[in-house]
This record gives C-alpha cells, sequence and structure tokens, in this order.
C-alpha cells in the first residue's frame, strides 16, 4: 500500500516537476525569440537589409538597376573614393568640340535634357488630355521642320520683333530708350533675358504682395560665358557676329550679299569687352553661394544702382512689371535675394550708357534666338543645349501646360499626394530633429520649427492651375496654317505671352521657378518654400514604382538638402515670417554650436561643404531605414544592389559631373564620410579614405 502511494506521490512530484521545466523551456523560447526578433529588428534599421529580400521587378526598378551598374568599375575601391566609383558609370551626354561645353555636363543636366528630349511624345499624348497641347505640338513641329528656312517675310517680321522689344541690331539706333525700362520688359513681360529673376510673391491668403528680385539663373549665365570664352580663344568672334548679321540683314537667309563687308575691328573689340565686363558681373551674381538677402523700399533702390534713380525704378517697374489696377508706390518694399542682384546692375549701368546697354542686350537676344529664322546659327556653338532648341522654345512658352502634361501621363493624382506627403513628412522629421537639439537654445529652437512648419512644398506647376490652362492659352496661335511658318508662328506666341504678363495665371506661374535649369529643386529664401519643377519628377531623380532606397537617395535627399538651407548661413538672415533680420534670427551661442559641429579636422572640409548636406543626410536616412525595414521591395541585381547600397549610389549618381560645380551638387564624398551607416554598408576600414576615426554628427 505504501509502495503504491509513494508510486503516485513520485508521479504527481515528477508531472510538476515536468511542468515546471516545461515552463522554463517556454519562457526560453520566448525569451530567444523575442532576443531573435529584436536582433532582426536592430538588422533590418542597420546595414545589410538582406534578409527577407525579394527582386523589385518593376520596370523603374530594372531602369534603376541598369543605370547603376553598366559601365561600374567594379576593381575600383568605393573606400577609396566612393564619387570615382559610383560615377565609373556615368559618361557626358556626349563629346562636344570644346571644352567649355563639356564643362558644363552633369547627371542632374541629364535629366533636364532628358524632359526635353522626350517633348514630341509627350504633347502628342498629351492630345489626348488637353486639347490645347496641339498648339505646342505644330509649334514644335514647325520648328523642326527639315530643312526649315524663313522667307524675307520672315526676316522682316523679325527685325519688326526686335524693335518691339525696344532692341535695335546691328546698328544703335534705339538710344533714346531707356535701357532699364528695356531690361525689366524683356525679364517679367516677355521672359527673354536673363539678367536677373522677377517675381511676384503673395502670402497664402493672396492678399500680400511682395517684388522679389533674385540672381541671374546660374546655367543660362554660365553657357553664356562659356559660349563667349570659346569664340574668343577660337578667334572666331568676328566670323560669328558676321554671320548672325549677313543672315538678319539679308532678303533671304540664304543669301550671303555680305558677306564681304567686315565690321571694324575696334568695333568687334568693343562688343567682346563690354560682353566680358557684363558676364563676369553676372556671374558673380548667379555662383555666389552665401548671400546677403536685403530689403529695401524702391525708394531707397537708387542707393545701389549707379546712374539709375529711384524714381526711373517706380516708373519703369510700373511700365512693366506692376497690374495697372494696383501700381507701385515709393514707400513699397522689395525684396532682394542678394546684394549682388543690385551690386551687378549697379555696375553696368554705372560703366555704361543707355546706347551700349541696348546694344548689348540686342546682340545677346540675337545669340539667343536668331535660330529661329536660321536653326544653323544654333550650331555655331554647339553642345547638347543647342540642339535642344525647338524643345527649349516650346517649353518655354508653354510650360504650365507641358507641366501638367507630364503629370497627367506619368502620375495620378493620388501619386502626387502621396510624393507631397512624403516630402512634407521630411520637413516633420527635421522639424522633430531640432525640438530634440540640446545644443540649441530654446528661443532659437522655437523659431526654427516655426519656420519648418510655414515651409511650403510647391509642386510646378500648381493644381490650381490646370483649370485655366485653356483660358491661358486661348489666344495663341494654333500654328496649323499650311502658310504659317515657325518664325511667325513664335512671334505670335511670344507676344500673347507678354500680352498675360500682369494676368493673375502669369502672376502665380512667375511665383514659381524656372523649369529649364538644372536645379530643378530650390529653396527660396525669400519665400521660405521649395520649388520642384515638373522636369525633376524624372528618372533618375525619381520614380513613381520605387524602393525607397531609390526615393531617398535621389528626389527624398536633394530636396531634403534644399529644405535644410532654411538653417544654413543665408537661412539664419531670413525669419519664419519673411522677415530678413541683421545679423541672423539665431543666438550668437547657437551659431557657434552650428558651426563647431560642423568642423571635422579629418576631413579637411569647411563647414559649407556639410551644410545643408550633412543634416539632410542624417533625415534622410533615417526615414530610409524605417520605410525599407516594412518595405517588401528590394532592389536586388545580381546580389550587389542591397537597398542600403542602391540609396548611397543613388545619391552620389545625382552628383556626377564632367567638373565640380560647387552650390550646384552635393560632394557625396565629404558627406559621406561622416556616415557611420555608409562606413558600415561597404565595410570601409577604420581611417580609410571614406571612414576617418573622427566625423562630424549635426543633429544628436
Amino acid at each position: 500500500m505504501q509502495s503504491a502511494n509513494r508510486a503516485s506521490r513520485d508521479a504527481a512530484e515528477g508531472f510538476y516537476f515536468a511542468a515546471i521545466c516545461s515552463m522554463f523551456v517556454i519562457l526560453a523560447f520566448a525569451l530567444g525569440a523575442l532576443y531573435f526578433v529584436n536582433a532582426a529588428r536592430h538588422r533590418a534599421r542597420s546595414e545589410p537589409l538582406t534578409a527577407r529580400r525579394t527582386t523589385c521587378d518593376s520596370r523603374d526598378c530594372q531602369r534603376h538597376a541598369l543605370l547603376l551598374t553598366v559601365g561600374l568599375n567594379r576593381t575600383a575601391d568605393p573606400c577609396r573614393d566612393f564619387s570615382a566609383y559610383v560615377c565609373s558609370a556615368w559618361t557626358p551626354g556626349g563629346s562636344r568640340p570644346h571644352p567649355s561645353a563639356n564643362a558644363l555636363e552633369s547627371q542632374l543636366n541629364d535629366v533636364l535634357i532628358a524632359w526635353l528630349g522626350g517633348l514630341e511624345d509627350l504633347l502628342i499624348s498629351g492630345i489626348d488630355v488637353h486639347k490645347v497641347a496641339s498648339k505646342p505640338l505644330a509649334l514644335l513641329r514647325s520648328c523642326q521642320a527639315p530643312g526649315r528656312r524663313a522667307s524675307a517675310d520672315d526676316l522682316a517680321d523679325f527685325r519688326e520683333f526686335i524693335t518691339l522689344l525696344g532692341l535695335c541690331w546691328p546698328d544703335d539706333s534705339c538710344c533714346d530708350v531707356s535701357a532699364l525700362g528695356v531690361l525689366l520688359g524683356l525679364v517679367y513681360r516677355w521672359d527673354l533675358c536673363f539678367w536677373l529673376r522677377i517675381r511676384i510673391l503673395r502670402k497664402h491668403n493672396g492678399s500680400e504682395r511682395r517684388l522679389a528680385l533674385y540672381p541671374a539663373p546660374r546655367a543660362l549665365v554660365e553657357r553664356f560665358v562659356a559660349r563667349h570664352t570659346y569664340l574668343v580663344m577660337q578667334n572666331a568672334y568676328l566670323a560669328y557676329w558676321t554671320h548672325h548679321r549677313d543672315v538678319l540683314l539679308s532678303t533671304n537667309s540664304a543669301s550671303n550679299e555680305s558677306s564681304s563687308r567686315h565690321p571694324p575691328q575696334d568695333d568687334i573689340e568693343r562688343v567682346i569687352k563690354t560682353e566680358h565686363s557684363i558676364a563676369r558681373a553676372l556671374l558673380h551674381s548667379a555662383t555666389k553661394e552665401t548671400l546677403e538677402p536685403m530689403k529695401i523700399p524702391i525708394s531707397d533702390i537708387g542707393y545701389y544702382t549707379a546712374n539709375v534713380s529711384s524714381s526711373e525704378w517706380l516708373d519703369k517697374l510700373n511700365a512693366n512689371v506692376a497690374d495697372e489696377s494696383t501700381l507701385f508706390a515709393m514707400e513699397e518694399q522689395i525684396l532682394v535675394a542678394d546684394a549682388s542682384v543690385l551690386g551687378s546692375i549697379g555696375t553696368i549701368f554705372g560703366f555704361y550708357t543707355d546706347r551700349e546697354i541696348l546694344s548689348h542686350l540686342s546682340w545677346q537676344f540675337v545669340q539667343e534666338y536668331s535660330a529661329v529664322v536660321d536653326p544653323g546659327l544654333e550650331h555655331l556653338f554647339e553642345d547638347r543645349w543647342g540642339a535642344l532648341f525647338c524643345a527649349r522654345q516650346v517649353a518655354e512658352i508653354y510650360a504650365p501646360l507641358v507641366a501638367t502634361l507630364h503629370w497627367k501621363l506619368h502620375a495620378s493624382d493620388a501619386e502626387r499626394r502621396l510624393l507631397e506627403a512624403k516630402l512634407r513628412n521630411l520637413v516633420y522629421r527635421t522639424a522633430m530633429a531640432v525640438k530634440s537639439q540640446w545644443w540649441l537654445a530654446e528661443q532659437d529652437k522655437h523659431v526654427a520649427v516655426e519656420k519648418l512648419r510655414a515651409l511650403t512644398v510647391r509642386l510646378w506647376p500648381p493644381m490650381q492651375l490646370e483649370r485655366e490652362l485653356g483660358q491661358l492659352f486661348h489666344d495663341f496661335p494654333n500654328g496649323t496654317a499650311s502658310d504659317e511658318s515657325f518664325a511667325k508662328t513664335w512671334i505670335k506666341s511670344r507676344t500673347a505671352l507678354a500680352g498675360r504678363a500682369t494676368s493673375r495665371s502669369r502672376s502665380l506661374i512667375a511665383s514659381y521657378s524656372p523649369t529649364l535649369s538644372p536645379l530643378m529643386i530650390r529653396y527660396d529664401y525669400l519665400d521660405n518654400a521649395v520649388d520642384l519643377a515638373a522636369s525633376s519628377l524624372m528618372g533618375p531623380l525619381f520614380y513613381v514604382n520605387a524602393t525607397p532606397s531609390m526615393f531617398y537617395g535621389g528626389i527624398g535627399f536633394y530636396f531634403a538638402a534644399q529644405m535644410m538651407r532654411f538653417l544654413d548661413w543665408t537661412g539664419l538672415k531670413v525669419d519664419a515670417g519673411g522677415r530678413v533680420v541683421s545679423p541672423s534670427w539665431m543666438t550668437d551661442v547657437s551659431r557657434k554650436v552650428v558651426a563647431s559641429r560642423l568642423s571635422c579636422p579629418t576631413t579637411s572640409v569647411t563647414n559649407k561643404a556639410l551644410l545643408p548636406y550633412l543634416p539632410a543626410l542624417e533625415v534622410v536616412r533615417q526615414a530610409f531605414i524605417e520605410e525599407a525595414a516594412t518595405s517588401l521591395n528590394r532592389l536586388d541585381v545580381g546580389g550587389e544592389l542591397t537597398e542600403p547600397r542602391t540609396f548611397f549610389m543613388t545619391l552620389c549618381r545625382m552628383a556626377c559631373s564632367s567638373t565640380p560645380w560647387a552650390g550646384a551638387v552635393v560632394d557625396c564624398n565629404t558627406v559621406l564620410k561622416n556616415s557611420r551607416d555608409f562606413a558600415t554598408t561597404y565595410r570601409c576600414k577604420i581611417d580609410s579614405p571614406m571612414n576617418p576615426s573622427k566625423k562630424c554628427v549635426f543633429f544628436s
């Protein structure tokens, strides 16, 4: 009996012991599982991202993978020179006979060239979206017609158009016209001159008007300088000038009766010296990195512009820029993006007479647009930009329509809203990062966060403009008549565009940055806004069907870099309300800390090379890691393009260029040297060129 009870008790004890052991096993398993889940989550947030990968098989992913890998020099060491490694797969779009044109080649320029190259197909498809697309299509085809030659009537019309603009060439018979008035009209009303940019800025409620002056578009000035340099170096300026004169003064563009008449050498030397001086003044303004914003009343503008008085400025602004119902007044404030804008105008108008300035403006117009009557003239200085003369004319005249068609044909309204939401999320992340910085004074945090909250993300074109396209281009010529030449249609189109200069829709258009610039994403310091041209919404900068690495290494990073300019040395001079402050809205203590956090002795670079790019990388990298951890797409081509590698390669691919272009693209080597994630991704040894032991960190 006792043995039976003992057996029963032993069995019970064994049961309890087994149960307890099972509980420990289950608990240990649970803890182990939790550990491995957390470890996996940690790995997903760091380098590898190789587990659970699937291949992204969309067309966009395949195109991007080929872009990054075809021609890539795999023997190059990414830990030595990552930029050289990535850009070994990039080649300039075409070799030109002169280095001055080759120097302008870049991956960003390739995006713009591709945008223009696809214009005809866009317009053909766009007719089904908007009937008015037939007008730019007809204009483009008439320009591209084989053997296009201008008739005597076309030449007469073109010379008459030059006179209508207030210009005269090759003589200077228009000396009694105000050079300032002609300049402002060409810039704002006609959109035919790049000496400066004029924009009408309005508050969100549209009630307050602010006139803003900006430096000349950098890309256009650099091409202007490159052409001038090439012609002078090749001793070809006289032939170049004479060729244009012979075409415009002949009764037929095929005639060369006047080719034997050469202008005096002294006259050509004077033209060259004037152009050189003006080009230098414009280039200085267009290429400045740290700007000096200004806010002055019109009554004071004459102090900065030498021989041009404030009263003349007021008169010519009202004649060429203002809406007739709301003229400018002396006490009205003007915003100036940089003091060099007025400085360059003051230099030119102080050194040259109105007659000389008008003579140069006329000659500059002839160089830029005489291909309207003779396409051969555009080939006298051959580069890819010149080869797309026809597409550029159509894209400039019909800019909002072309951009709208691009959106309609390449992305849905939902995809546009998603893009805007992701970009706004980067703004929000930046605000949260600023708020968490212990080293920023509380008052500086407050202003910075308020400025980010007020920041506007402007995708071109604005949605409200789409409904007005039919009305906006109603008076533009159809260009379909058999006797309607390209020259006649172009002149009528430009005249119609100028007639809309003071309309609400044109003011809205003028409030956005220009589309035809390699700087397709830019921060407007005066308006606290990031403008994104429709041309930026193309690969490799942007894809609709992209993995996180493609988005954040492309348009995400470059948007963040421009947005982060709210905090750079120029952004510190404009507060959240758009007021220009001096010397800064940030306290001296915080400014010194910002400078110290960007001081990296081991990288041997100035902090200008890291701001805004390093903080942009930190914000975008975190957004990428978090989205990639939950994304089903992994760009996996042959096992070498993991998501982290694709992120870094995409970022640097957009910076590839034939020559360093300060201020336009990031120096990716300098920035990535300060990224521990980069060093981990490529397993770079400590103190290798791309992995210095001491690194800068901007956001704690």
